[in-house]
């Protein structure tokens, strides 16, 4: 993790964006052409290689053969934890995420007083 760049993330951010967009409750609401789908998935594909195979190599060797294949799966799960930090840190979905607060009854939060 130490070593994704600001690009790395852009790649995973986008990855797994247009993964969320499959969910059954969102497919109507983004519709992600699957070919922009299948560049994501080929960025994901390069990134980890080159992650996983090149720059961190002998930490991937060494948690493969000293801690097994669910350690491995361990760090997937990180990289996708980074990918949806990288998300929440975007100063544009911290605003958005506040937005439905301004369409709240101004007396609605009364009732809890």
């Amino acid at each position: 993790m130490q070593k994704t760049t600001e690009r790395d993330k852009i790649v995973l951010v986008r990855w797994v964006f247009s993964v969320i967009a499959k969910h059954s409750a969102l497919t109507t609401e983004f519709q992600i052409s699957s070919d922009k789908v299948r560049n994501h998935e080929i960025a994901v594909a390069d990134y980890m290689q080159y992650i996983l195979g090149t720059v961190c190599f002998q930490e991937t060797k060494d948690v493969l053969n000293y801690e097994g294949v669910d350690a491995f799966a361990d760090a997937f799960e990180l990289l996708g934890e980074l990918a949806m930090l990288s998300l929440m840190e975007d100063q544009s979905v911290n605003v958005a995420f506040e937005n439905w607060i301004k369409y709240l009854d101004p007396n609605f939060l009364k009732k809890f007083e």
